[in-house]
């Protein structure tokens, strides 16, 4: 597990470590950057990954922020819900918002992954559902090391109505290779198959 933190710029084609260091050491995390077209912020949201937890790797549900104005991390009280996460996705759903979709996940308890929740940057989870074939309601199939793509002009039923969605395809699990893929449409707050 690492703590250190490079800034890449496009222009030079270099790296330069960044003024600190990470709060706490973590791989196979989620690094998001803040911001929308109507409110700029340029921050950026770090959450979960595998972290030490009293001398044991696992997923952890803690979330930080790195400001590049003072070029320092932070640690954020308000964490991932339901349990700690790595090998997941996410990204910005209401940018403007600071409003994160998070979905799946190797996860301790392991039925966090078959859930996505709505993670808003200060308040922590304001909505959670399923993911799909879920049998209570509250958790679906579990699925990690997914992919997770944006589409900006999506409908459920291949039609196009102008709606935001994400679509999720492939991933793992304890029963193996995740052949399914499912679409998430902000709007209506769930996922269905495709």
């Amino acid at each position: 597990l690492y703590g250190d933190a490079e800034i890449y710029d496009p222009r030079t084609g270099e790296f330069t470590p960044a003024g600190g260091a990470l709060a706490v050491p973590r791989a196979f995390h989620q690094a998001i950057k803040l911001g929308g077209p109507n409110k700029k912020d340029g921050r950026v949201l770090i959450l979960g990954g595998f972290t030490n937890e009293s001398g044991s790797i696992k997923p952890s549900s803690r979330v930080e922020i790195y400001d590049p104005t003072t070029d320092r991390f932070e640690a954020v009280s308000a964490g991932l819900a339901g349990g700690g996460r790595a090998l997941f996705t996410a990204s910005l759903a209401y940018p403007d918002d600071g409003v994160i979709l998070i979905v799946g996940g190797l996860a301790d308890p392991g039925v966090v992954g078959g859930t996505w929740h709505l993670y808003k940057v200060g308040t922590g989870t304001i909505a959670a559902g399923p993911l799909m074939d879920s049998t209570d309601g509250k958790t679906g199939k579990i699925r990690y090391n997914h992919t997770m793509t944006y589409l900006d002009n999506y409908g459920f039923g291949g039609t196009s109505d102008g709606a935001p969605g994400y679509v999720l395809i492939g991933g793992e699990n304890s029963a193996g290779t995740i052949g399914t893929t499912e679409a998430y449409l902000p709007e209506a707050g769930r996922f269905n198959v495709v």
